[in-house]
């Protein structure tokens, strides 16, 4: 029953492989940090997940999402986790795809 929203964009053939799925929606790219805040008001996401699998240095997206004050997941690597570890609503998960959706589960919980 979860739906998946990607902002930003995807290479075409990522593109075509998500768009068989019914419960993934991409945005597309999109231009600067109030039309993301947007998107995510528009389309009530409640949680985010930074799919990233290399350590970063410093994210960008990261800082804007915690803008939004609501639960952001990633995996356990670099300035990413880093930040998140501080953040209030931050969880730090790992790749394996039932912990993101049990972890997603309580981020949402927690908030309610």
């Amino acid at each position: 029953d979860i739906k998946m929203l990607i902002v930003g964009d995807l290479e075409l053939s990522v593109k075509s492989y998500v768009a068989s799925y019914n419960c993934i929606q991409i945005t597309g790219a999109y231009k600067g940090i109030k039309e993301m805040y947007q998107l995510v008001e528009r389309n009530n996401v409640l949680c985010f997940l930074f799919p990233s699998l290399w350590p970063e240095t410093f994210s960008y997206l990261i800082r804007e999402l915690s803008g939004t004050n609501l639960p952001i997941m990633c995996f356990d690597l670099g300035a990413q986790a880093e930040f998140i570890s501080s953040y209030g609503s931050g969880y730090i998960v790992s790749n394996n795809p039932k912990d993101i959706i049990r972890t997603f589960e309580k981020a949402i919980k927690d908030e309610e």
